[in-house]
């Protein structure tokens, strides 16, 4: 009897402007590698998810599907949504339809897997790099369902969840995908901007971030050479203007350079244009120079605040002096960069928001980009925190989900007492005023909106040919305007 090599891969979450699902081409490129035919329905371009999910699985039996979950939530405090209903629902009506494996992954999953597991009734996940073990898995499906030894694996057996160790995916050692499981080209004409990762992992200790908790607090490189292989093909699709996934670009500096150093010796920064996340220690001259050689036009920092007090609160390894020299580079380099500030955390007072806005003010970036409110993700310290305060709904710096929601599933923000809840955005609109460098989302200005989660303003400009990151695309049509 043939094997059934058919396997279903889902993108449950409908975002506009849409965000290619890299993983499923990295995922997906294993898995042909392996004889696996290799099927995909985005809710981003579906209009009606479960006619599409009961057509395909009228015509279609696949060995098992899976689904990822890029983010539980759009992780902006104004509105709150959580996606975890909707990802619920889907897996339901699938279930209603067919008895298959059902298997979630993804960077938001590895945050609370457990949880969303329990939350959703599925029996397999996986935590983390996927490549390995999702391969593993399959055959297991197909062979002696043996799953003790498949890594990153978290299965149901007598009701009870079961966890192996994890173990870090060798990047170098999967070559260079293709991308071609996905539409690329579509994807950036629709979502304006390619994807491409050149390593896993982030080693700092910031409170509230997810990312060393679902990428590993372990660095791991890709070796340039394939990052250049991977831009190469993208770029043959079409796609010239990218990205990158890093959490930060320069956390390890030298291997940045070599990316760029690469970059430049293929040619490809005549071919093609890059965003990056970078933190504002180390970056340097040189950094910047060999930056802009290999193409890229824009820099987001995430500095989170312009106060050496709260910096230290959150446990960033940088101070003020550091974020000062970043704007010094790159005005020196004229590369377009912006902030990102992070507002409300622990110690915040409205005295440290007006010290931060007049930073901002003095050193004048391009844009600067204001979050209020701190997602609180399990795993971090921000979350021992909170718990070791006592009651949620009795802690005055906590909004959002707070009843019977005890491990995060829902969003949670962190929103210091003393800012005296929402009044502060008022406090924050009479600091920025009508100052067209800062995309601050009040409220009651819904053409300022700087969620980029059903975000009409980007969708129509990406309609019209912009191109890039969005708060550059963002920073162009106010330009434009003004």
């Amino acid at each position: 009897m043939e094997k059934n090599n058919r396997i279903l891969f889902i993108n449950p979450i409908k975002i506009r402007p849409v965000v290619g699902p890299i993983a499923i081409d990295y995922l997906g490129y294993v898995l042909k590698q392996n004889g696996y035919i290799i099927d995909f329905i985005d809710n981003s371009f579906s209009i009606d998810i479960k006619k599409s999910l009961k057509d395909y699985l009228n015509q279609y039996k696949p060995l098992a599907i899976g689904i990822t979950v890029r983010n539980t939530d759009d992780c902006y405090f104004q509105s709150q949504k959580s996606f975890i209903d909707d990802i619920k629902e889907i897996i339901e009506f699938i279930k209603s339809i067919i008895s298959i494996p059902v298997i979630l992954g993804g960077v938001g999953f590895s945050l609370l897997p457990e949880m969303i597991m329990n939350y959703c009734e599925v029996d397999f996940g996986v935590q983390g790099g996927g490549e390995e073990a999702l391969l593993l898995f399959l055959k297991a499906l197909q062979s002696d369902q043996n799953y003790s030894k498949i890594p990153n694996l978290i299965y149901r057996k007598n009701g009870d969840l079961i966890h192996n160790p994890n173990k870090f995916v060798d990047l170098n050692s999967l070559g260079s995908p293709v991308r071609n499981v996905i539409n690329n080209l579509n994807y950036f004409n629709e979502g304006g901007q390619g994807n491409i990762e050149t390593k896993r992992g982030c080693d700092r200790k910031c409170i509230y971030c997810a990312d060393p908790i679902s990428k590993g607090k372990i660095i791991r490189l890709k070796e340039p050479k394939l990052v250049i292989n991977e831009f190469r093909t993208l770029i043959e699709q079409g796609v010239n203007c990218f990205h990158l996934c890093d959490s930060e670009f320069n956390n390890n500096s030298q291997h940045a350079k070599k990316v760029c150093s690469a970059i430049i010796q293929e040619g490809l920064n005549k071919k093609m244009t890059w965003y990056a996340y970078c933190i504002p220690k180390p970056f340097t001259d040189e950094m910047g120079r060999i930056m802009k050689e290999a193409g890229c036009v824009g820099i987001d920092f995430g500095v989170d605040s312009g106060n050496n007090t709260i910096l230290k609160n959150l446990k960033r390894d940088f101070k003020v002096k550091d974020i000062i020299k970043t704007a010094e580079i790159c005005k020196s380099l004229n590369i377009t960069f912006m902030y990102d500030l992070l507002l409300g955390g622990p110690g915040e007072t409205n005295n440290t928001i007006k010290n931060t806005i007049h930073l901002m003010k003095k050193i004048q970036p391009n844009r600067v980009g204001l979050s209020i409110g701190v997602r609180i993700y399990p795993g971090t310290e921000l979350s021992r925190i909170v718990k070791e305060e006592g009651s949620f709904e009795k802690n005055p710096n906590l909004f959002g989900f707070k009843d019977k929601n005890p491990n995060f599933l829902k969003p949670i923000f962190y929103l210091s007492a003393e800012l005296k809840g929402k009044k502060c955005f008022s406090y924050i609109s009479k600091l920025v005023g009508k100052d067209p460098m800062f995309f601050f989302a009040d409220p009651e200005e819904q053409d300022q909106n700087y969620n980029y989660n059903e975000n009409l303003i980007l969708v129509n400009a990406i309609q019209n040919g912009y191109r890039g990151a969005y708060w550059d695309i963002l920073r162009q049509l106010a330009n434009k305007k003004g």
